[in-house]
């Protein structure tokens, strides 16, 4: 291949009219390059795919293949999930490029952009006493009447009764609510509550009595009805969630976040209301929602992003790339013109471990997608060699060094 043919296959990608083979023909060819000549021709080709951006059915396309390449094939390692780079902005993006090959027919490539005028650093090998694997389907439920049971060390299957549903654990990555004689159950029943929480480095899927489901993310935790009654539907969230509700216009849904609540019909949305970030995120992918505190009151279309800016009181509407807002819940890691410190606090939740700084962060915003399969050594070499200073990790303390 050269590089006439290179262009021709990108642009083919872009359309959407590149075969699978050709696809994976163009990014083999660019890996077998010396890395400076290849991460030009990425960032010459960078106009292209920016296409992807902005045309969903494109990055569905991107996706979808590599998400079908990503099924375990029996490799040992974990492998650099390829995602696509975020649109060129105003200001000049360094381009640094990290390939991982599990398999000699299966190449991956993560890009890794950021904002900075430096030239991208060498690699620097990270100074490590230990390393730290990924986080997994890590969980504990709390039952009604105090019970704690801890889900990822329990077979799959019927694990309790509350009242009249049965609560059963799915292939060690769900949990399911099975209202099995709803006709016995009264509206002058009490409700009896659940919580299900998952640690930092732990991730789960929680099907309620309606139907409706629910993902969450690291040091997060839901509190919901064993059965849904009367006439709506309410649960209470701490840390992040990504909600598809089933539709049921007599008895809508709610959300409760610390003093905010999030009205819902039937819809797709995702809430990120840690307690050491600044803001409280609800973004929503399909449906409507209504986002209240005291008297901030907004009403979201798809597309909508509603910030809440907790100290100041303050709620701005962002039209982020909802597919970004939502990837961890596909196993990424996506970067969205972040700075260090929001990352370390991605990565300290996903990996349980505690971040420390010997020096005063920078404040080059990187943007683009990392597997979270990954180790953290391997997550952090990815940031030394785009010269987003150095680490070193000491058990599960990781220093953030000049």
């Amino acid at each position: 291949m050269d590089k006439i043919q290179a262009r021709e296959i990108a642009e083919k990608f872009a359309a959407g009219t590149c075969l699978t083979e050709e696809h994976e023909a163009l990014f083999t060819w660019l890996l077998s390059l010396p890395i400076q000549e290849s991460s030009a021709l990425i960032e010459e080709f960078s106009g292209i795919f920016e296409v992807l951006q902005a045309v969903p059915e494109r990055r569905d396309l991107w996706n979808r293949i590599y998400h079908r390449l990503d099924e375990p094939s029996g490799a040992k390692e974990p492998r650099v999930v390829v995602m696509h780079p975020p649109a060129v902005r105003s200001r000049t993006l360094r381009i640094g490029m990290v390939a991982a090959a599990a398999t000699a027919a299966l190449i991956f490539i993560t890009w890794i952009f950021f904002s900075s005028n430096k030239n991208p650093a060498s690699p620097i090998a990270l100074r490590s006493t230990h390393d730290v694997a990924p986080g997994g389907n890590k969980a504990t439920l709390t039952l009604a009447n105090g019970t704690v049971i801890v889900l990822d060390s329990l077979k799959d299957g019927q694990l309790a009764l509350q009242g009249n549903t049965n609560v059963v654990k799915l292939d060690n990555s769900r949990l399911y609510y099975h209202a099995a004689d709803q006709a016995a159950e009264t509206d002058s029943t009490a409700l009896s509550y659940n919580i299900i929480t998952t640690p930092n480095g732990g991730q789960y899927q929680v099907i309620l009595s309606d139907g409706s489901k629910v993902w969450l993310n690291s040091n997060s935790w839901l509190k919901f009805p064993t059965v849904f009654r009367g006439r709506e539907r309410k649960v209470e969230l701490s840390g992040e969630g990504y909600f598809e509700i089933e539709k049921n216009a007599g008895m809508p849904f709610s959300v409760q976040v610390n003093q905010m609540q999030v009205q819902v019909l039937g819809t797709r949305f995702d809430i990120m209301a840690y307690g050491d970030e600044k803001t409280v995120n609800t973004t929503l992918m399909q449906g409507a929602v209504k986002v209240e505190q005291g008297n901030l009151k907004r009403q979201l279309v798809p597309g909508e992003q509603a910030v809440l800016d907790v100290p100041g009181g303050k709620m701005n509407i962002l039209h982020p790339d909802v597919q970004k807002v939502i990837a961890w819940k596909n196993g990424i890691f996506e970067f969205q013109n972040t700075d260090l410190p929001a990352i370390m606090r991605q990565l300290s939740r996903w990996y349980d471990i505690d971040v420390h700084y010997k020096v005063e962060p920078g404040n080059p915003e990187l943007g683009g997608s990392i597997s979270k399969h990954l180790n953290l050594s391997q997550v952090l070499n990815m940031l030394e060699k785009n010269g987003i200073n150095h680490f070193s990790i000491e058990g599960r303390n990781v220093t953030v060094l000049p």
